[in-house]
């Protein structure tokens, strides 16, 4: 469940909320850095939450640009995306090796070999990313990350040409805009790209709705929330699927000077993730009816209307 903003904030200045803002998403992401720097072995949710804390400030601080001092937030959308780029190639990394493990055993008499040979080389690359992931760390420690969170924070004020308005009246209606994009996203889900666009624009609601939470009601909310939660893992099972085509196709294209074995076990997963993304697609569109699609911009208004 999302962590919503407290509801008092929601009839004050909205500087004062998106300080509250900003105060608990940027730190967060140094949260999680700094995580992963400990132990990426033993925790590696860390990465994945590194991944996803970049992404949810990225968010943010495009939705709170009147709020925000421009150099400033400038300097973190460039730190973030480093974070996000360096946290995402090991992400992509421990989910390839973890589906290697689950689907091939170590006793397979076909694909056993290959299978601990393409994991020993997914390992070796995963220590390189490790690598660029500390660097980063360094990089942003010795440019104080901390500090200029505290001077975004302070520095967080009205920069519009009129009055400046309450929470709830800055955040409704950016947020109405980002439903609206969603929802003509979800017009033609005819192809892979569409569904695509779709979930990414999924995503963009997914966070403004965090930001405005606090001014919702609460039923309604959750349950808007929860049903674009579970919209997201669906669509999320499909990109999983073609993310990992296109990883096994740039290690295939590695690949080309060693063993045939390994080449035809790369082949073999490939053919099995395209086999999934079909099955996933199909059930998508088996769930996602016209029906679904009109229930849930229903829960929407129903969001709207209190």
């Amino acid at each position: 469940m999302a962590r919503w903003l407290d509801r008092e904030l929601a009839g004050l200045p909205a500087s004062q909320a998106a300080a509250a803002a900003i105060k608990r998403l940027l730190p967060d992401v140094w949260m999680h850095l700094e995580g992963a720097i400990a132990g990426y072995r033993e925790e590696p949710e860390h990465v994945h939450q590194m991944r996803v804390s970049s992404r949810r400030c990225r968010s943010a601080l495009r939705l709170l640009e009147l709020l925000l001092p421009h150099k400033l937030s400038r300097w973190f959308r460039k730190r973030l995306r480093s974070i996000q780029r360096a946290s995402g190639a090991a992400r992509d990394v421990d989910v390839m090796i973890h589906r290697i493990g689950r689907r091939i055993s170590v006793f397979d008499p076909q694909w056993g070999v290959a299978r601990a040979e393409l994991l020993l080389q997914l390992s070796a690359q995963r220590d390189l990313d490790q690598q660029a992931i500390e660097k980063l760390h360094h990089d942003l420690r010795e440019r104080d990350f901390p500090r200029h969170i505290d001077r975004i924070i302070r520095k967080i004020r009205w920069r519009g040409t009129d009055g400046e308005p309450f929470w709830h009246d800055y955040v409704e209606p950016r947020l109405q805009m980002i439903a609206q994009q969603m929802f003509e996203a979800g017009e033609q889900l005819e192809d892979s790209e569409q569904l695509h666009a779709f979930r990414i624009s999924g995503k963009h609601f997914r966070y403004a709705l965090e930001l405005a939470g606090n001014c919702l009601p609460t039923r309604p909310r959750n349950r808007l929330y929860n049903s674009l939660r579970r919209l997201q893992d669906r669509l999320g099972t499909i990109n999983d699927c073609v993310t990992s085509q296109l990883r096994l196709a740039d290690w295939l294209a590695k690949l080309q000077a060693t063993e045939d074995h390994q080449r035809r076990l790369l082949l073999h997963l490939i053919e099995e993730e395209q086999h999934r993304e079909e099955s996933q697609t199909q059930l998508f569109h088996q769930w996602w009816t016209d029906d679904r699609a009109t229930k849930f911009r229903q829960l929407w208004d129903d969001v709207q209307r209190g």
